[in-house]
């Protein structure tokens, strides 16, 4: 099975993060991005240190690209507002944010992946509807109008999945569905220090975590053994 899933972090600190990592890393997550818009470089750098080595080559970081290659991380992430590839990451996975089909189509020819978003209506961004239809985006597919690089995101849950995987995506990124609400996990915004705790008072949630992502991949895999040709 070639599809992809990719799971981005909550923008937000908590406790035990590094420890969900960890297990979902564990449970086959090969790709993991970690997305903490307003961060500092010091923020991402505890929250990777705190990982452990072997699994950061999984890792994607959204900013503080130059961290990619200190700690040998598997790539960078590109926001909608890059315009080009930044130089100096050869041999690093290169993915972009992407909002429309022309979009996904253009940089979807100079990096190695690229998001295409809201495919569904959002799970963790209340009124972000979805912007496509997947009629429309599998004849995108069909015709070459997309590439075999393009992965979903926006509101990809255990009920979708297939239907993702059936209109041609490459792969799928999961966010709110992983997590659940967000105010379920014990929030460490710290905006001044960089102590993030590495205790997590949640393993009931954790494993509900881990065990969501493995439903997903059982579906894909069974849909692919079974029904893919």
């Amino acid at each position: 099975m070639d599809f992809r899933l990719a799971i981005i972090t909550l923008p937000e600190f908590f406790s035990g993060e590094t420890d969900c990592i960890a297990k979902l890393s564990e449970a086959g997550a090969e790709y993991l991005h970690l997305r903490k818009p307003g961060c500092s470089e010091t923020q991402m750098r505890d929250l990777i240190e705190r990982i452990p080595p072997r699994y950061r080559r999984r890792l994607i970081v959204h900013r503080h690209f130059g961290l990619a290659k200190e700690y040998g991380l598997k790539g960078i992430h590109l926001s909608s507002s890059h315009e080009s590839i930044p130089e100096g990451f050869e041999g690093m996975t290169i993915g972009r944010s992407c909002h429309t089909v022309e979009e996904a189509s253009r940089f979807g020819k100079i990096c190695d992946y690229v998001f295409l978003s809201p495919i569904f209506d959002s799970i963790s961004k209340q009124g972000y509807r979805s912007a496509f239809s997947l009629e429309k985006l599998s004849v995108a597919f069909r015709d070459g109008s997309l590439g075999k690089n393009v992965m979903a995101l926006g509101g990809i849950d255990d009920t979708n999945i297939v239907k993702v995987a059936e209109t041609g995506f490459a792969g799928a990124a999961l966010l709110g569905y992983i997590w659940g609400k967000h105010e379920i996990w014990e929030k460490n915004d710290i905006p001044e220090k960089h102590d993030i705790p590495e205790k997590t008072d949640f393993p009931g949630r954790m494993d509900e975590t881990v065990g969501k992502f493995l439903r997903i991949r059982e579906k894909l895999s069974y849909f692919y053994e079974n029904f893919h040709l």
